[in-house]
C-alpha cells in the first residue's frame, strides 16, 4: 500500500506547478531545498504538471518578451517631420496631470485670477504678520517634541521603531507547522534623534527671523515712500505758488479819446 502523501508535498507541487522556484518553495513551506527536490523526483511533478501551468509559463515568456526595451522616436537619420509644423497650438495642456508644477501665462489669466493677484500683492504686511504667527506656532509645537523625546529616552537610547514579523516553521517529520511571531526593536542613539530635532528648530527659527527681518524692511520702505511722496507734494506746492506771484505785472490799458473831450 502506498504511503500518504503529506500536505507540504501536495503544497509544494503546487507552487511548482504555478510556476514558482524550488528554492522559493522551499523557503515558503519551511523545509529544506533537498525535500523538495526529492519530493519533484520521487512524486513525478513534471509528468503531473498541467497544460494549464504550461500555458501560464507560454504566456509569461512572451510577456517578458513583449517588454523588452524598445528606442524610441524614429529611425535615426529619417526625414519624417521634414516640412511639417507641430500640430498642436503654442501653450497647450493636453499633457498637463494636475497643474501643479505648471507656467503661468498673463495672458491666460481671467479677470477674478488678476484680481486675486492684486489683492494678494496689497497686503505684503498681513501676509507677512500671518507666517511669522505661523512659524512662531511649528516652533513652539517643536520645543515640545524636544521636551518630549528627552524624557523619554533612557539611558542615552531611544526607540526609533517596533517591528512584527510573522513566519511559519514546519516539521516535516509530523507534518505539523506552527506560525511564530518575532517582535524587533530598533534603537537609535537619543543624541542623534536629538540633533534631528533640533536642526529643524533651528530651521523654523531662521525661517520666522527672516519674516520679521522683511517686516521691518517693509515697514521702513513704506514709511520713506510716504514722506519722499509728501516732500513731493509740497515742493510742487510751493513752486507752483511762487511762479503764480512771480508772473503778475500792472497792465495799463489805453483807450483813446475819439472825441469824447469835446462837446
Amino acid at each position: 500500500m502506498a504511503r500518504a502523501r503529506s500536505p507540504s508535498s501536495i503544497e509544494a507541487e503546487k507552487l511548482y506547478q504555478d510556476g514558482m522556484k524550488l528554492v522559493d518553495i522551499a523557503k515558503k513551506i519551511g523545509v529544506p531545498d533537498s525535500t523538495v527536490r526529492r519530493w519533484k523526483s520521487t512524486q513525478k511533478w513534471d509528468e503531473n504538471k498541467s497544460e494549464q501551468s504550461k500555458k501560464k509559463e507560454t504566456e509569461r515568456s512572451d510577456k517578458k518578451k513583449s517588454n523588452a526595451r524598445k528606442p524610441k522616436g524614429a529611425p535615426r537619420g529619417n526625414k519624417n517631420a521634414v516640412g511639417h509644423a507641430p500640430s498642436t497650438p503654442k501653450r497647450n495642456k493636453n499633457a498637463e496631470k494636475h497643474g501643479a508644477y505648471s507656467k503661468i501665462y498673463w495672458d491666460a489669466l481671467d479677470e477674478e485670477d488678476l484680481q486675486l493677484i492684486d489683492e494678494v500683492s496689497g497686503k505684503e504686511e498681513e501676509l507677512l504678520k500671518q507666517q511669522i504667527a505661523m512659524y512662531s506656532i511649528r516652533e513652539r509645537k517643536f520645543m515640545h517634541q524636544i521636551k518630549a523625546f528627552k524624557e523619554k529616552s533612557e539611558k542615552g537610547f531611544y526607540v526609533k521603531s517596533v517591528k512584527k514579523k510573522s513566519k511559519k516553521e514546519c516539521d516535516s517529520e509530523n507534518n505539523i507547522c506552527n506560525k511564530v511571531e518575532e517582535t524587533s526593536t530598533d534603537t537609535e542613539y537619543a543624541i542623534k534623534g536629538l540633533a534631528v530635532l533640533e536642526a529643524e528648530f533651528t530651521k523654523i527659527q531662521r525661517a520666522k527671523t527672516k519674516c520679521i527681518d522683511s517686516l521691518i524692511r517693509l515697514r521702513i520702505a513704506n514709511e520713506n515712500y510716504d514722506d519722499l511722496l509728501n516732500g513731493w507734494k509740497s515742493k510742487a506746492e510751493s513752486m507752483s505758488t511762487e511762479k503764480n506771484s512771480d508772473d503778475i505785472e500792472d497792465v495799463m490799458i489805453y483807450l483813446p479819446n475819439n472825441g469824447r473831450d469835446k462837446k
